[in-house]
């Protein structure tokens, strides 16, 4: 049976209701209704709704990891010349002056150099140039319509082998890049499916997870946009039920949005403990900075001994954050020892933002996402309706579990 798959980037559990979003509330009451999605530790949503598997089994568990191997930064003289020169600019890390400096170099080469830097999949973002070449993106790393490397148990496998169709062109993935509008991406399949016969249809809406970053998952802002977004995804519905009633639908909000209440600029936490033992960054550690995740390499023996004891004892990292053990890792189902994701790895707090990190540092965000998901504040919802679908209500369910959901639909007769 055909399915079409609404993934609303970050719609939040409580955002469905009977005042903002009325057609989302109708759909909760005469289809199944999952109220809580649990989603994994991590930001790779996406390989546990189209796999069913969880970090620790699919191996992805942040968008960017440690892979100087596959890196296409390795090789790139141009950015060891940025790097070098970025390096020197920066000085020494406490130094306002040269990191104005250094911001403002950043943009001229990001202006004057951008096609030389778009080249590649992994984009630059504000990872430093010197670090470019230690890392690739994970789950993203190939297209996600190249089904020669998809997972045999993936849904677009299973659509495949069913030898039927996918549409592809409404989704996006961090290593693609796509300027239309959560509009335009509806208006889009509506048009696809008047032209051609498609099994699987999964369409990316991001809008709500952009304003709640922005905003905060409370905002009148927001609210406003459930209201469009509520309004939107009925007229879609209903022209492509026009096409073929026997469609089902799936309202899948991956994870919740959580208020930002802290925010730490870790980057002079880090660099001030290594400064102190005199370690060099980029000799002698590496780091990435998620929003919520800080991830140290070490890049020799010696710079693990002397620094791995003080980062492990800092307060300021044990008063924001938790340390990734083996018993945490396992708890929350997170591959552990796993070289991709650091050799220590530090997970914020509930509402704690690491400010500036490597994808933003112009204004902190106001909501946030990637925390425990103990935390309702981090859950997602699903809804799912159709023709024959029976009315049922399920207070929670895990992400990962949303695709035995697309996976039975799809293999109805």
């Amino acid at each position: 049976m055909k399915i079409v798959l609404f993934l609303i980037d970050a719609c939040r559990y409580d955002y469905i209701s009977k005042e903002v979003t009325p057609f989302l509330w109708d759909c909760s009451n005469t289809g199944m209704y999952y109220k809580h999605v649990v989603p994994s530790a991590g930001f790779c949503e996406r390989t546990e709704i189209f796999t069913g598997k969880k970090p620790n089994e699919s191996g992805f568990f942040t968008a960017i990891g440690f892979d100087p191997q596959k890196s296409t930064y390795k090789n790139k003289k141009g950015i060891k010349i940025f790097g070098f020169i970025e390096d020197i600019l920066l000085g020494k890390w406490n130094k306002n002056d040269n990191l104005k400096i250094a911001y403002y170099y950043r943009k001229i080469i990001n202006k004057f150099f951008k096609n030389y830097l778009q080249e590649e999949k992994l984009k630059t973002y504000n990872i430093p140039f010197s670090f470019l070449k230690y890392f690739n993106l994970t789950e993203d790393e190939f297209e996600f319509n190249d089904l020669s490397k998809q997972e045999s148990n993936s849904i677009l496998k299973i659509v495949e082998k069913k030898f039927e169709k996918t549409f592809f062109n409404s989704f996006t993935s961090l290593g693609g890049s796509s300027s239309s509008s959560d509009l335009d991406r509806l208006n889009q399949v509506v048009c696809a499916f008047k032209k051609d016969s498609y099994l699987f249809t999964p369409i990316y809406l991001g809008k709500i997870d952009a304003l709640g970053h922005v905003y905060g998952p409370n905002s009148s802002v927001l609210n406003s946009e459930l209201r469009k977004l509520d309004q939107n995804l009925k007229k879609c519905v209903s022209q492509l039920k026009e096409i073929d009633k026997s469609t089902n639908f799936i309202f899948l909000g991956d994870h919740g949005m959580t208020k930002v209440k802290k925010h730490i600029d870790i980057q002079l936490t880090i660099n001030g403990l290594a400064n102190k033992i005199k370690l060099k960054k980029g000799k002698d550690y590496i780091y990435f900075l998620d929003s919520t995740l800080l991830r140290i390499w070490f890049l020799s023996d010696s710079a693990r001994k002397q620094f791995l004891p003080l980062l492990e004892g800092n307060y300021v990292l044990k008063g924001a954050g938790k340390t990734l053990t083996k018993e945490i890792s396992k708890k929350y189902s997170i591959p552990y020892n796993d070289k991709r994701y650091g050799d220590f790895t530090w997970w914020a707090n509930e509402g704690v933002l690491i400010f500036p990190d490597f994808f933003h540092n112009k204004e902190p965000y106001k909501g946030m996402h990637g925390y425990s998901p103990e935390m309702t504040s981090t859950h997602g919802t699903c809804i799912v309706v159709g023709d024959n679908i029976q009315t049922s209500f399920k207070d929670k369910i895990n992400l990962y579990e949303i695709y035995d959901i697309i996976n039975k639909i799809i293999k109805t007769k």
